[in-house]
C-alpha cells in the first residue's frame, strides 16, 4: 500500500474564476482562484501545468488491492476417539453357601434288624421274635386269652418301668415319634380297649399319651386326669399293611403349649392340638410299643412292630 500524498497549494495569482470541483482520483481539477486549498490523495498526485495560470492535479488511480478471499479454516479434524479399553469385569464373588440346617437329633432308635436288646426290657409271656413281614424286618408280639403279666394281657417292648439308660420324654421337650404298626391279618375285633403304644410314666397309672385301638379304630388319648379325657379319632384298624405313625409331641402341663399331632404314612390324620401331654412337670416318661388290652377283649393278637425311632425333627425319624 502506498501513502496518501497531501499537498497545500497558495494560489496568489489572479486566475480565471472557476467552481471548486472535488478532485476525483484519475480526474483534472482546476483550482478556486484566491485561496488556499488542501488536497489529500490517496496515491501519487501529479501538478500538470496548463497554462500561464492553470495547473491541473492528478491523483493517479490505483486498483485496489483485492481483499484476500477469507481463507476457509482448516477443519479441525474431528478429534480421534480414542478407544476405552474394555471395562475389567467385576468378579462377584461366589456368596458363602449357608449351612444346611441339622436335620435335627436322633434321641433313640430301635431296629428289628439289629436284635432284640435295643428296648431296655421285655413284657410278655410269649417271647417276642424278629420276623419279616410285608417286606420289612419287625419285632412280632402276641397276645393269646388268659395269659397274664402284671395282671394284664400284654406283650410289649418297652424302656421302662426301672433303671434305663433309653431316652426319657421330659417336659418342655418337642418330640417325633414313628411307629411302624402291621396288624396281622387275622387281628381279632376288639370289643373294648387296647393300647399299641404307649407314653408312660415309671409310676404306673393310665399313660398320659398313647395310640389305643378299639372296635372305631386308631385313636389319640390324652391325659386321663383331664376331664373330658381328649379322644381323637385317627382312622379305621387296617389289618395285613403297614401302617407308619408318626407323633408329634410338645410335652408340657400347660394345655395351652402342649400339643400333638399325628401323621399316618405320610397322611395328617390329626391337625396340630393343644391339650395337656403331661400329668405332672417333673415326670420323666418312657416308650412302650406292642400290644396291650383289656382282658375281656378275646382272640390271638399279633401286632408287628417296624423300625422305631425317636427325634428331635420329623426330617431326623424319616430320614435313612
Amino acid at each position: 500500500m502506498r501513502r496518501a500524498s497531501t499537498v497545500a497549494l497558495s494560489v496568489l495569482l489572479a486566475l480565471t474564476a472557476a467552481a471548486a470541483v472535488p478532485i476525483v482520483q484519475g480526474a483534472s481539477t482546476p483550482m478556486t482562484p484566491g485561496t488556499d486549498e488542501t488536497f489529500t490523495c490517496p496515491t501519487t498526485l501529479t501538478l500538470t501545468p496548463i497554462a500561464r495560470n492553470e495547473v491541473t492535479l492528478s491523483c493517479a488511480t490505483v486498483s485496489p488491492t483485492p481483499s484476500a478471499s477469507p481463507v476457509a479454516p482448516t477443519p479441525t479434524a474431528a478429534p480421534t476417539a480414542t478407544a476405552s479399553p474394555a471395562p475389567t469385569p467385576v468378579r462377584t464373588p461366589t456368596p458363602t453357601p449357608l449351612p444346611t440346617p441339622a436335620p435335627g437329633a436322633l434321641l433313640f432308635e430301635a431296629d428289628p434288624a439289629k436284635g432284640l436288646t435295643q428296648f431296655c426290657f421285655q413284657h410278655s409271656v410269649r417271647p417276642i421274635t424278629v420276623v419279616t413281614v410285608g417286606g420289612r424286618t419287625a419285632y412280632r408280639t402276641e397276645i393269646r386269652d388268659g395269659e397274664l403279666i402284671y395282671g394284664t394281657e400284654r406283650s410289649e417292648l418297652a424302656n421302662g418301668p426301672g433303671a434305663c439308660a433309653k431316652h426319657r420324654f421330659r417336659s418342655g421337650d418337642e418330640t417325633w415319634t414313628l411307629v411302624p404298626i402291621y396288624l396281622d391279618p387275622a387281628f381279632p375285633a376288639m370289643t373294648s380297649w387296647g393300647l399299641v403304644t404307649q407314653w408312660k410314666v415309671p409310676s404306673g397309672g393310665s399313660p398320659p399319651s398313647q395310640i389305643a385301638i378299639d372296635s372305631g379304630g386308631f385313636e389319640i388319648l390324652g391325659v386321663a386326669s383331664e376331664s373330658p379325657r381328649k379322644q381323637i379319632r385317627l382312622m379305621p384298624a387296617e389289618r395285613g399293611v403297614w401302617l407308619n405313625f408318626l407323633v408329634h409331641h410338645k410335652w408340657s402341663t400347660d394345655p395351652a403349649v402342649g400339643f400333638v399331632e399325628v401323621f399316618v404314612n405320610g397322611v395328617q390324620r390329626m391337625p396340630r392340638t393343644f391339650m395337656r401331654t403331661m400329668d405332672n412337670a417333673t415326670d420323666e416318661m418312657f416308650l412302650s410299643v406292642g400290644m396291650y388290652r383289656d382282658t375281656s377283649n378275646t382272640g390271638t393278637a399279633v401286632v408287628n412292630i417296624g423300625k422305631v425311632r425317636v427325634g428331635t425333627t420329623r426330617a431326623v425319624v424319616e430320614g435313612p
